[in-house]
């Protein structure tokens, strides 16, 4: 998942913090997202250097750092277009639980059927927080696309997973 595209996908919308960035991500894809704020604020800097993006106020609340406000510019919203456009040409799409099955051999039959177990029993629990997060947010478009891609890709890892003969 690239940051510039969660970052500046947010700007797109309305002009926001690198705090109010994290928070709307934690709260959008609560459980499936473990996106770290030093990535967000580089990303931020990095949209600031290249003229993307540009801080437009600044809020002060007492003990805590400034809170920079930044706006998506011109030429961020045609970097913004053009990094969706290559992330959909060039990303494969895969979980990171295909790379198990490289070094699966090196564990016991128990191991195997634990590790499978295990993983079954998450990837119920990540179905049951996209079912509760479509019942609660259906009324935001692009928050139902997103949980409907998730939804769909858990299920098909499910029915992979009980395919599995190991």
């Amino acid at each position: 998942m690239r940051v510039e595209l969660i970052v500046l996908g947010f700007l797109m919308t309305e002009n926001l913090s690198g705090y109010d960035i994290k928070r709307k991500t934690e709260e959008q894809l609560k459980g499936f997202s473990d996106l770290k704020a030093g990535s967000i604020y580089y990303a931020l800097r990095k949209a600031n250097k290249n003229n993307w993006i540009k801080k437009v106020a600044t809020e002060k609340e007492e003990g805590t750092p400034d809170k920079f406000i930044y706006k998506i510019l011109p030429a961020g919203k045609k970097h913004f277009k053009n990094l969706l456009k290559e992330y959909f040409q060039n990303t494969f799409i895969h979980f990171n639980a295909d790379m198990l099955l490289l070094h699966i051999d090196g564990l016991t039959q128990l191991q195997r059927e634990e590790l499978l177990e295990e993983r079954t029993e998450f990837i119920k629990m990540k179905m049951d927080h996209v079912k509760e997060a479509s019942h609660n947010n259906i009324t935001k478009i692009n928050y139902k696309h997103i949980l409907t891609y998730l939804e769909q890709h858990l299920k098909a890892e499910m029915t992979w997973l009980k395919s599995l003969d190991i």
